[in-house]
């Protein structure tokens, strides 16, 4: 049977319902500062086109999301956010245009990772040994161009960069270990 909400925590599935006795689905989660949450809500059956809103503990709305899934589904919503305070969050499923239908709920959260300020001008050496936990990096820039430069002295050792923005949302990407600079301006 389809919920019509409840709580839920960090790694939660669920299957709902949007239907005319329950337009609005709410689900609520804790969370705390910096913590880092993926929603995934994905139409099940019916004609659901999902609209998604993520609510602050101080009531405004931090992102929405509708039909936009990592996937490519037109049916489905997906949002990102890094957590801007701790309290209890409240996740808001909807039609758009007043569809109908059953969906199914993924939440994913992690902590706030420990993580070191980069500042401008000065390098910063970060070893990378195999099979390395990511590691986490923060800087602020203005509105002007700002460019991050990663440089690989131990040829070839492939990684990863994934840069966010303050929402959560990846604005750049790239993968290293077949030259010596990458950038991402």
């Amino acid at each position: 049977q389809a919920q019509t909400g409840g709580t839920l925590s960090y790694g939660s599935r669920m299957y709902g319902s949007v239907s005319d006795t329950v337009p609005v689905v709410t689900y609520v989660f804790t969370g705390n500062t910096g913590d880092f949450v993926t929603v995934t809500v994905d139409s099940w059956a019916g004609t659901l086109d999902v609209q998604l809103d993520l609510v602050a503990p101080n009531g405004l709305i931090l992102q929405t999301s509708i039909q936009n899934t990592p996937t490519a589904e037109t049916n489905g919503a997906y949002l990102s956010v890094f957590l801007p305070e701790s309290g209890a969050y409240l996740l808001r499923i909807s039609g758009e245009n007043e569809t109908r239908g059953d969906f199914l709920l993924m939440l994913l959260g992690r902590s706030a990772a420990a993580v070191l300020p980069l500042a401008y001008g000065l390098p910063l050496d970060v070893i990378l040994p195999s099979d390395a936990e990511a590691q986490y990096f923060t800087f602020e820039t203005t509105a002007c161009p700002t460019t991050l430069v990663i440089t690989d002295l131990n040829l070839p050792s492939p990684f990863i960069v994934k840069l966010r923005d303050q929402r959560g949302d990846i604005v750049a990407q790239m993968r290293g270990g077949e030259q010596l600079e990458d950038w991402i301006t």
